[in-house]
């Protein structure tokens, strides 16, 4: 699928699996690096059936426990498998650093926020991860651009839900993206995916363009925290830590 005179890529984000401490709504961050549950390796084996006949030509995941389980089973049920030899792990896609609120749990870290604390000891704050993330997306864009690939490009990316959900706003706010109905900032379901179509524009690789990076590409979303893939019993009732914050 052409996606106009000068390229772009197709790009899909999933949160990973859940975990017992996503069902006891405890706080993860990056410093308590838990493995997928029962349930969160079916819902990723749910998505990697899903997804079985996508085509990927590159894939993305964090380097934490529960989103690169989430990512090589989904991969383990895509028809090209080869493509995990190429699984690429960035830091840049972790989840937010909860400093010394992890392993609290979610009642305690909303006590903490209440009692006037703008974020725990140690924590990253939001606009922190917004830089990062967007980080990571500035260097997928350029890594696609510079490519010049005769096909479309079409990346999976597995990360974490806190990220994702900042990210996402960033995208609204900053690059103009428009998006499905849905809210946005809240942190997806377990395994949802939200996907877009990203268009260079013509200036995207002037070396002295005068845009900003964000007005030089054009992008839609076209599924936001999307679960279809999901049975009933396998949707996740909410664990978003920082939904009143």
């Amino acid at each position: 699928m052409s996606l106009g005179k000068y390229g772009g890529f197709h790009v899909t984000f999933v949160r990973h699996g859940e975990t017992d401490l996503n069902k006891n709504k405890i706080v993860q961050g990056q410093g308590v690096n838990a493995v997928l549950n029962e349930k969160g390796q079916a819902q990723a084996r749910a998505l990697g059936e899903y997804l079985t006949h996508e085509v990927y030509s590159h894939v993305y995941s964090s380097d934490l426990l529960r989103a690169k389980e989430t990512c090589e089973i989904i991969l383990s049920q895509n028809d090209l498998k080869s493509i995990s030899e190429r699984l690429i792990f960035d830091e840049r896609i972790r989840e937010r650093n909860y400093g010394e609120a992890e392993g609290f749990s979610k009642e305690a870290y909303e006590a903490m926020i209440k009692s006037g604390k703008e974020k725990p000891d140690g924590a990253e704050s939001l606009s922190e991860v917004a830089a990062r993330a967007v980080l990571f997306f500035n260097g997928l864009c350029d890594m696609v651009y510079n490519l010049k690939a005769e096909s479309v490009p079409n990346i999976l990316v597995v990360s974490h839900g806190r990220l994702l959900a900042t990210l996402m706003t960033e995208f609204s706010e900053k690059f103009g993206c428009s998006f499905p109905p849905g809210k946005l900032g809240v942190v997806g379901g377990n395994t949802s995916r939200t996907c877009f179509k990203v268009q260079f524009h013509k200036d995207y690789g002037i070396s002295n363009c005068q845009k900003p990076f964000s007005k030089r590409i054009q992008m839609h979303c076209t599924a936001l925290n999307n679960s279809d893939h999901l049975s009933e019993n396998q949707i996740n009732s909410d664990n978003d830590i920082d939904a009143k914050n």
